[in-house]
């Protein structure tokens, strides 16, 4: 593949490189998604120990 810049393209395992991004992605984004549905939000409000008494 030719391209003006240098890109990496050329790389033996860019598949995998590229496949590793995304599926750290995509579990990124899963960890983020059942943390925000486990909790009240992405920021659960804290309690002070007055409300807790």
């Amino acid at each position: 593949m030719y391209s003006l810049l240098h890109l990496g393209f050329e790389h033996p395992n860019v598949t995998w490189i590229a496949v590793t991004a995304v599926v750290a992605f995509v579990a990124g984004l899963g960890v983020t998604a059942y943390e925000t549905l486990a909790t009240d939000g992405p920021n659960p409000p804290v309690e002070s120990p007055e409300e807790s008494k």
